[in-house]
C-alpha cells in the first residue's frame, strides 16, 4: 500500500507472534518503517496473566526475546506508549 508510512506494532508477553514478524521484517527486507510496543514488559514472571497466549516456553514470547528479536530486524521498540508516540510523528 504506497500510502502506508509506518506499521505499528503491538504486542504482548507470552506467544510467538511478534518473533514471527521480526524474522519476517528482517528476511523480507520489509520497505516500511516499523515501531513496536510490547505490553506487559514490566508484569511480575511470577505472575499468571490469565490467558494461553500468554505463555512462555523455550526462551521465546519473553520480553526480552521479543524486544531483541525486533530490535534485531531494524525495529524501534517503545518503553512506554509515550515514547511510541514519538517514534510514529
Amino acid at each position: 500500500d504506497e500510502e502506508t508510512k509506518k506499521v505499528i506494532l503491538i504486542g504482548e508477553i507470552g506467544g510467538t507472534g511478534e518473533e514471527i514478524a521480526a524474522r519476517y521484517i528482517r528476511d523480507s527486507n520489509y520497505p516500511k518503517d516499523v515501531v513496536a510496543y510490547i505490553a506487559g514488559l514490566t508484569a511480575p514472571r511470577e505472575k499468571r496473566m490469565g490467558h494461553a497466549g500468554a505463555i512462555i516456553s523455550q526462551g521465546f514470547g519473553t520480553p526480552e526475546s521479543k524486544v531483541k528479536s525486533l530490535t534485531d530486524a531494524g525495529v524501534r521498540v517503545a518503553g512506554n506508549i509515550d515514547e511510541l508516540l514519538e517514534y510514529v510523528q
